[in-house]
């Protein structure tokens, strides 16, 4: 009977005690969040923590969250000093940065240099205030990034030429958008590439003009040079007709040079018209214009499988056949030659690979210069071979050059 009189006490005792420690935990937590809403209101979280949980609390509900805060704050410290450092960073950039957010892109941040390249304050300013700066393309259109090369100018200042990229960054505010601008001033970029332009016309007109105003006189020496040679020959000393003989041929030296320079000319002039060719035709047409070389010399020209190319059909010939012309003079006694696809980045090309020692590092830009010859050439030639080459290169927006026996020739993205 004292057992079944004593457990339900002490079960009444137990469920007593659970009773009054769910009260005082409902009480620290409802303490806890008045707590933490003071220290909202006040920010000062040590003073509040200790007036509602003093040290002595058995729980340690004062420590724990003392330490908490503690941490907060050391972490809050921690990012805000690497905001100031990266702050600071923006700011030496001598690249303008900004960035808006928001629907209409309101600019919160923009640094020194943005502030002199555009001339004025930009915080706070809409995005629609930049134009035709492209931040709305990526905060109204959706566009994940936009650029732009446009003429800024403010109230008694020259316009300068800027070059601006928007790109859209992530948010995780709901219909908010983020982007970030960064242009940077070109002006004098732009100035000089138009002066080497108009520099490179002018010297191409130049070219021209003076290769073919040279063509008639050096006809009438040609021809004067014949006609005494089949009227005067038997009565010319055997110095004399030594003499006729290196006019003739000074003639026809001075004939060939011409024609390269017209060719060199004529390949920077106008803009290249692109069309399909495979590149088994180019290397055919190619082999054609120096089949009579290659028979004289023993050479062998192959190539791989070649993919199509978008290039100017005539002067990607031009190239391939002056790289050819090139390799069969240097390839040694009976030249090997082989013609492989490149890839260059995104652009696309041929190479020219012979049997010779190949070029020198010390030859290897020279070798592209006009008139400039390798230390090794023997023979024929004007020099202006290669130059040809590159400016073939160029005009397709490729390039040209060379690494011990083999040659290369780009034709641009758009091959």
């Amino acid at each position: 009977m004292g057992l079944l009189v004593v457990i339900p006490i002490l079960l009444v005792g137990l469920l007593a005690f659970a009773v009054l420690r769910l009260r005082a935990a409902r009480l620290r937590i409802a303490n806890t969040a008045e707590a933490l809403r003071e220290i909202s209101r006040s920010g000062d979280p040590f003073q509040v923590i200790r007036l509602r949980f003093p040290e002595e609390d058995p729980d340690g509900i004062s420590r724990g969250l003392l330490d908490a805060v503690r941490a907060l704050t050391e972490r809050e410290d921690l990012l805000g000093g690497e905001r100031r450092r990266l702050s600071e960073i923006v700011n030496r950039l001598p690249t303008g940065v900004v960035v808006a957010e928001g629907r209409d892109g309101t600019v919160v941040l923009a640094n020194d240099a943005a502030f002199r390249l555009l001339g004025r304050d930009l915080e706070g300013l809409p995005a629609s205030a930049l134009s035709p700066l492209p931040l709305t393309a990526v905060l109204s259109e959706g566009r994940e990034r936009a650029e732009a090369r446009v003429e800024w100018s403010t109230s008694g200042t020259t316009p300068r030429i800027l070059l601006a990229q928007a790109t859209r960054l992530w948010s995780s505010e709901p219909g908010g958008a983020r982007a970030v601008l960064s242009f940077w001033d070109v002006t004098e970029l732009e100035t000089a590439r138009r002066r080497v332009e108009e520099a490179n016309a002018e010297l191409d007109a130049f070219t021209y003009i003076v290769s073919h105003d040279l063509k008639e006189p050096l006809r009438g020496i040609e021809n004067f040079a014949k006609f005494l040679w089949e009227d005067e020959r038997s009565r010319l000393s055997p110095t004399g007709t030594d003499h006729l003989a290196r006019i003739s041929n000074a003639a026809e030296r001075l004939k060939i040079l011409i024609e390269e320079l017209l060719r060199l000319s004529r390949a920077g002039q106008g803009s290249i018209e692109r069309e399909s060719v495979e590149g088994a035709r180019l290397v055919a047409d190619a082999k054609e214009r120096v089949a009579a070389r290659a028979a004289e010399v023993g050479g062998v020209v192959t190539s791989d499988d070649l993919p199509v190319f978008r290039v100017s059909r005539v002067w990607a010939v031009e190239a391939l056949a002056n790289l050819l012309a090139n390799a069969l003079k240097y390839g040694g006694p009976k030249p090997r030659i082989h013609v492989r696809a490149i890839r260059d980045g995104e652009e696309a090309g041929l190479s020219v690979t012979d049997s010779g020692s190949g070029v020198s590092p010390e030859e290897e830009e020279r070798v592209f210069e006009l008139f400039r010859r390798g230390s090794s050439a023997s023979g024929g030639g004007t020099g202006a071979g290669l130059a040809i080459v590159r400016k073939v290169a160029q005009s397709h927006g490729g390039r040209a050059w060379a690494k011990g026996p083999t040659f290369f020739v780009t034709f641009g993205r758009d091959a």
